[in-house]
């Protein structure tokens, strides 16, 4: 009697269960970030959460995205007080990441204590806040896109450039190549690379923002290009040669160095036609450094 008491029981207990809704039944699904995202050509605008603070970046994917392999990446920083939108513009690096097949992150600084963004590049400077603000990124970006990992690149003007010299000097293991416009080289001589790695740079000899010379804590830039040379293991004289205004130096050794120097040229993206302070220059510097980072891979 017991028996068919409990056999009953245990049959009103089912029927009640199967009356549930699953959500009731089940526990609940948890999200987990996929290694794929929806490949759709253009800009889009992004947030990351790295060591409890909300980071922003924009991602440039070119049509190609859709229908070729691995992608190579630029990461292209901003200068001090402005911003990704601002340096996807000055650069023009979107359309000619849509010619060449690749994609475009345009990170955004915090802001400084008065209110500027800005990249941390001094040793005096929370740097590691920034480096790892680009570790995350570049682990985000290769979980949801198809990138090339042994082709990733940095580039960045002023401020922006100084944070492409850093990673050059942090974090050698992840960019193929890096490329600097005007950069603000702080603590330069305290790098110690974890490999040769491939360095462009642009400068003015008429830059009174970060001068050609050097002032205070910033290097001379010639002085700069001859210490990464040397980190390079490449020889102490470069080959020169002369274009009018423009006169380009390469060192040459386990990684190439080459420096732009643009005569009478000032604080500026050279190449840039968009009206103004930031004012256009006698050579295309976006075309010349994409094919100088098509060149180079990671070993």
């Amino acid at each position: 009697m017991q028996g068919r008491q409990l056999s009953v029981l245990l049959l009103i207990i089912v029927l009640l269960l199967s009356c549930l809704p699953a959500a009731a039944r089940e526990p609940p699904l948890t999200a987990v970030a996929t290694s794929a995202a929806p490949l759709w050509p253009g800009t889009t605008v992004h947030t990351l959460q790295v060591n409890g603070v909300e980071r922003a970046y924009r991602l440039h994917l070119p049509p190609a995205a859709r229908r070729s392999g691995p992608l190579p990446l630029v990461l292209n920083f901003h200068g001090l007080g402005s911003s990704a939108g601002r340096q996807e513009t000055i650069s023009g690096f979107s359309p000619l990441a849509d010619r060449h097949g690749f994609a475009v992150v345009y990170p955004q600084a915090l802001p400084n204590q008065r209110g500027h963004p800005h990249w941390n590049t001094r040793r005096s400077e929370d740097q590691q806040a920034d480096l790892d603000f680009v570790r995350a990124l570049l682990a985000e970006l290769q979980l949801r896109y198809p990138i090339d990992r042994q082709r990733i690149y940095a580039t960045g003007l002023s401020n922006g450039g100084g944070m492409a010299n850093l990673l050059a000097g942090e974090m050698a293991d992840s960019f193929a190549a890096v490329a600097t416009v005007a950069g603000a080289y702080y603590d330069f001589a305290d790098y110690r690379p974890a490999r040769p790695i491939p360095i462009l740079a642009f400068h003015g000899s008429a830059d009174r923002i970060v001068p050609y010379a050097g002032r205070g804590q910033l290097p001379a830039i010639r002085r700069w290009a001859a210490l990464w040379a040397q980190h390079n293991h490449c020889g102490p004289v470069p080959a020169t040669v002369q274009q009018g205004a423009i006169r380009v130096e390469r060192w040459s050794g386990a990684a190439e160095v080459i420096l732009y120097t643009l005569e009478g040229h000032g604080h500026a993206w050279p190449g840039m036609t968009r009206p103004g302070a930031i004012a256009a220059g006698p050579v295309d510097a976006s075309a010349r450094i994409w094919a100088f980072f098509a060149r180079h891979r990671l070993p």
